[in-house]
């Protein structure tokens, strides 16, 4: 089956990480407008929050020039309350624009199958990459899930990942693992059968 195309970077990244004399069977990524649409819940809950967060500042800014005195030597303190309302503007702005964020991480990863192996490439915050290497063994347990128009995920059900919380409390949480949002997910999941149970009865 024909690989859709990606970008040179995503793809160099990727034949970086191969061992010598592993053979590359097929390589894809998510699809990015997919991507952009999961995160439609994110952007109508940061409607009410961003228009709120808004409001909020710009009333504590009016109260502030009425309560403050220009004679005063602390005129400006009741200005800066309304600074304590900035980060919560930022935290709506940013969902809001959830769905450009998604759909660049998106195009940083990389999925690929080998003669050895499946691989997840997928970028760090901090600029770097993490790869995910899974053995044949650990992708026959697998759930198919697919759209009308063909496209879909496989997640790998024998898999999960633990991510760490943000904030004090901290705590971990489990995170499935797969090809997300992949087009024609049925070739690439029968290929991967072909693939490994070939590899298998040899």
């Amino acid at each position: 089956m024909m690989s859709p195309p990606m970008p040179l970077e995503a793809e160099k990244m990727l034949r970086s990480e191969l061992n010598l004399h592993e053979k590359l069977i097929w390589i894809g990524q998510p699809l990015a407008n997919r991507a952009g649409r999961g995160s439609l819940p994110l952007v109508l809950f940061g409607i009410p929050w961003t228009a709120f967060s808004i409001f909020w500042v710009v009333m504590a800014l009016s109260i502030g020039s009425h309560v403050s005195s220009g004679s005063s030597p602390f005129s400006f303190l009741p200005f800066l309350f309304p600074l304590f309302g900035v980060p919560f503007v930022l935290i709506g702005v940013w969902m809001l624009s959830s769905p450009y964020w998604m759909r660049r991480k998106a195009q940083k990863i990389v999925y690929a199958l080998t003669d050895r192996r499946a691989l997840i490439l997928s970028p760090t915050w901090r600029g770097g990459v993490s790869v995910l290497s899974i053995a044949p063994e650990q992708l026959g347990a697998r759930e198919r899930v697919q759209n009308p128009d063909g496209s879909g995920s496989l997640i790998f059900t024998q898999l999960t990942t633990t991510r760490r919380r943000a904030g004090p409390d901290g705590g971990t949480y489990a995170v499935t693992v797969g090809f997300e949002n992949i087009a024609d997910v049925r070739d690439v999941d029968t290929l991967l059968d072909r693939t490994y149970s070939a590899s298998q009865d040899g």
